[in-house]
Order: C-alpha cells, then sequence, then structure tokens
C-alpha cells in the first residue's frame, strides 16, 4: 500500500516547486531507479487538490515553457478491421526525467477504449481523476486450462505462437482510487466514459518489450498519433474535476 507519509511529501515538493516545473520535485521523489510503488505515490502526490488543479489553470493561461514544447500532446488513432477509425486517449505529458514521465490520460466523452489482452513496456502508478477506469487482469495458464490466444510483440506483425489465457479478476477503479501495474501483468483496459475520464499516469520509461494476445488476426492496426489541442483537453479536465 502507497506510504501516506511519502504521499504528504511529494505532495509538498511540488507546491513548493517552481511554477510550471514538475521535473526536479519528482526527480527528487523517485530517485533513479523507481519501484512501482513509489511510482504511485508520486502519482497520488500529483492527484492532490493542492497540486494539479494549479497545475492545469496555468498552462492554461500560457502553454509556454511547459513539457508540451518538446512532446507536444496526442491522440491515439487506430482503424478496425472494417476501416472504422478507433479513437483512443489523449496523451499528455506534464513531466519527464531520464528515467520516468508523468502524464495525464483523458478520454473524451463517446471515445471507448477496448484494448486487446497486453502487458506493458514499463511498471507505472496511475490515479483516477475523474470518470472511471477498468480493466479485466489475465494470467498465462497450461494449454487446455484457458482460452487459446495468439501471443504477439506488440512492434511486429507476425505471431509469437499460441498460448492459454485465464482472466483471473475484473477492476474498477473511479476518481481518487489509485493501481500498480507491474510490466509483467496482462491485463485488458475497458473505458466506456458517460463524461470525461482521466488518470494521471507515473512511469519508468520503455526498458521491456510489451506483448498483445488476441483470440485471432489483430482486430485493429497500430495505432497512430493525431496531435491535439492540450490546453483545450486541460479545460476539459479542468470542468470535469470542478464537477466531480
Amino acid at each position: 500500500m502507497p506510504n501516506l507519509n511519502n504521499i504528504a511529501y511529494a505532495s509538498e515538493l511540488l507546491q513548493t516547486r517552481p511554477d510550471l516545473e514538475f521535473e526536479s520535485p519528482i526527480s527528487a521523489f523517485i530517485g533513479d531507479n523507481p519501484t512501482p510503488m513509489r511510482l504511485t505515490e508520486a502519482a497520488l502526490a500529483i492527484a492532490q487538490s493542492g497540486v494539479l488543479p494549479a497545475y492545469i489553470d496555468a498552462v492554461v493561461q500560457d502553454p509556454t515553457g511547459t513539457t508540451f514544447e518538446e512532446n507536444p500532446p496526442f491522440m491515439l488513432v487506430s482503424d478496425d478491421r472494417k476501416g472504422g477509425c478507433v479513437e483512443s486517449l489523449h496523451a499528455l505529458t506534464i513531466a519527464k526525467g531520464d528515467q520516468w514521465d508523468a502524464r495525464l490520460h483523458v478520454w473524451m466523452e463517446g471515445r471507448r477504449l477496448t484494448e486487446d489482452l497486453h502487458t506493458h513496456r514499463s511498471a507505472f502508478g496511475s490515479v483516477v481523476l475523474a470518470g472511471a477506469f477498468g480493466d479485466e487482469v489475465f494470467v498465462r495458464t497450461k494449454p487446455g486450462e484457458g482460452t487459446p490466444m495468439v501471443e504477439w510483440r506488440y512492434d511486429q506483425l507476425e505471431p509469437l505462437g499460441e498460448v492459454a489465457m485465464r482472466s483471473l479478476r475484473h477492476r474498477r477503479f473511479t476518481a481518487g482510487q489509485h493501481h500498480t501495474m507491474p510490466h509483467t501483468m496482462i491485463h485488458s483496459a475497458q473505458v466506456r466514459p458517460e463524461g470525461l475520464s482521466a488518470t494521471v499516469v507515473v512511469r519508468r520509461l520503455r526498458d521491456h518489450t510489451s506483448f498483445g494476445y488476441t483470440d485471432g488476426p489483430r482486430a485493429v492496426t497500430f495505432p497512430r498519433i493525431e496531435q491535439v489541442d492540450g490546453a483545450d483537453t486541460l479545460r476539459r479536465l479542468r470542468t470535469a474535476l470542478d464537477d466531480a
């Protein structure tokens, strides 16, 4: 479980930072080799009411001098088997160090996320800011004891082979709740926002290979990136935080 004293300390560091500068206090808190729990504690500190809303207000008024200049906000877009466009999250980098980054993930109303089973390239901690986030966790099992699935490397089109998967549990997180994701955990994320849904994620930077699992050919293409207006996304998030 996250340590409340650690979260309070990190929150204090963030509130005494120079305006719009999260990198130094987060780096000081998580260190050079952050554990998954330390990443979660950092995400919980950023989500505090005395930290994130003030940051959003400042960036909306003047986004210059922020990480947006070097890491432009973007949306992930894929094409399904029928040629339809599948729009996913808006990703806004709010801080970035040598071994980590902190991002806001925002799903607009009506933008559904239904993913194939997959692992991640790095561990992360996540806190729901608005709306809800759900997933289903799976484990690999012996052939014949689970659902047959095709295994893929995230960055390759040719499948690696067949494996068996068993559902372990369903999870649902609402505003204020958090979860820690090791890079080895297999899950399928489900986000169906009635309004806006958003999380803050603090993660290590891509130090492993990620894998995907499907019941046949991949349902969608590799995601492509389309730039979005980060300030507009933040305005919508700020409204959702006020309404929560």
